[in-house]
């Protein structure tokens, strides 16, 4: 007997574990989508290479942003998850490391601190050097020049 090849939906879904690349939710072949990581409107090719297999709310919530901007939006937990997902499917051989490059944000460090939540409530990490919260909080125009010149004079 031939063995069948299978079709690109399979193979997807087997990429992925059966689940969402985005959220995990489980899939099948009839609740899957299929989701061009770059957006066919911003340049995206139709390759293989180019897709994943995602759930209808997670590929309406893309819709045509790229990466960067679709995991602008995640939490700091979802997006650890996210990130663990796609590691332990590279490690077992499910994924290609070149699409899960193309499914994570390498963007360079903008040099601003990052503002974390954790487990001892809310703070600045990943501070850069010379540059101090002050300055992101002018920058994000969230305090006044003002109030820090008043501040330094007063201590």
């Amino acid at each position: 007997m031939e063995k069948r090849e299978k079709s690109q939906k399979e193979r997807l879904l087997e990429e992925t574990a059966g689940a969402c690349i985005y959220c995990g939710h489980p899939l099948t072949g009839e609740t899957m989508e299929t989701d061009h990581i770059v957006p066919r409107s911003k340049g995206g090719t139709n390759d293989y290479g180019n897709k994943v297999c995602a759930c209808p709310a997670c590929n309406a919530a893309k819709a045509n942003l790229d990466i960067r901007g679709y995991l602008a939006g995640f939490s700091g937990r979802r997006r650890r998850k996210y990130e663990h997902r796609l590691d332990a499917l590279v490690e077992q051989g499910k994924m290609a490391p070149e699409k899960r490059a193309l499914l994570s944000d390498w963007r360079q460090p903008s040099g601003l601190p990052i503002w974390q939540e954790g487990h001892d409530g809310r703070h600045f990490e990943g501070e850069q050097p010379d540059y101090s919260m002050e300055l992101w909080l002018i920058r994000r125009r969230t305090i006044n020049r003002k109030f820090l010149i008043i501040k330094s004079l007063l201590l």
